[in-house]
């Protein structure tokens, strides 16, 4: 009986142990938060929303200085050297990213390069118009996105106390109470929720594929792993996941990480055409 109650106490105790360690590393805030700034470091949500309009005022320069199709006749008349790359209309020499394969495009779209901080502004803003909301909730602390190679890491500080006290709806409540279920011990703290992955533009959205990393906390967990924990497609997961990239000016087809920066490319929508 002694050897029994041994073996349940080494049982229990490397149980516990499990427990605390994915606690520990499901509530642990990212070294860049800090605590009590307003929408975390990137400002006021009028701060976001100012800044998210110059990318569609630099968007909308662009279009109007882009190359007419007799412009593009006239200078394909000559004979350029096949080793010399060609301009973009911005100025940018076209690169190609390693492992992307960007779409087909002509030499009338429009080519428009975001640093971090522009593509964090504009997907703080698409968020919260995918939501039909003019901000992000007050339960959302901050937001912040990096590039790093050709991976897209984007996320923001939830106050799941505060989520949880706001006017959600009943499928939202739902999912709330499910996730608290499967994530115990969060549904009272700020936790850090993001996306780690290779973006790809499909049917007007941002979309990510099944290498793909969820993030809570500094757990990573594969698409696969959350529809497991919430019993549902990795599709299902993915849709969730997808946010519509688009403007009111500018279709957008396909965006490549490059040296630090998105590059979106795109067609004019035919409200802007010639």
């Amino acid at each position: 009986m002694k050897k029994i109650g041994l073996v349940l106490l080494v049982l229990l105790g490397g149980t516990l142990s499990g427990l605390y360690y994915f606690w520990h590393q499901a509530t642990k805030l990212p070294d860049w938060y800090q605590e009590g700034t307003p929408q975390g470091s990137e400002g006021s949500p009028e701060d976001i929303e100012q800044r998210a309009a110059t990318v569609q005022q630099t968007i909308q320069a662009k279009l109007r200085h882009r190359p007419t199709p007799s412009s593009l006749a006239t200078a394909s008349s000559g004979k350029p050297s096949a080793q010399v790359p060609q301009s973009q209309p911005n100025g940018a020499i076209a690169k190609k990213a390693v492992g992307t394969v960007p779409a087909p495009r002509s030499r009338q779209d429009v080519e428009v390069q975001l640093n971090p901080q522009e593509l964090n502004d504009v997907l703080v803003s698409k968020i919260a118009e995918q939501s039909q909301a003019k901000a992000l909730p007050k339960s959302v602390k901050s937001v912040r996105t990096t590039v790093e190679a050709d991976t897209l890491k984007t996320g923001a500080i939830v106050d799941m106390k505060a989520l949880r006290e706001s006017d959600l709806g009943t499928q939202e409540q739902t999912f709330l109470t499910e996730a608290a279920a499967k994530f115990p011990g969060l549904s009272d703290r700020k936790v850090y929720i993001g996306i780690e992955g290779k973006p790809r533009i499909q049917d007007g959205k941002v979309q990510f594929d099944d290498e793909t990393r969820v993030r809570v906390g500094n757990l990573r967990l594969t698409i696969a792993e959350i529809a497991e924990r919430f019993g549902v497609s990795p599709d299902q997961v993915k849709e969730q996941l997808a946010l519509r990239l688009q403007f009111n000016n500018l279709h957008v087809k396909d965006i490549e990480l490059l040296n630090g920066t998105a590059i979106l490319r795109g067609s004019p929508t035919p409200t802007t055409a010639p």
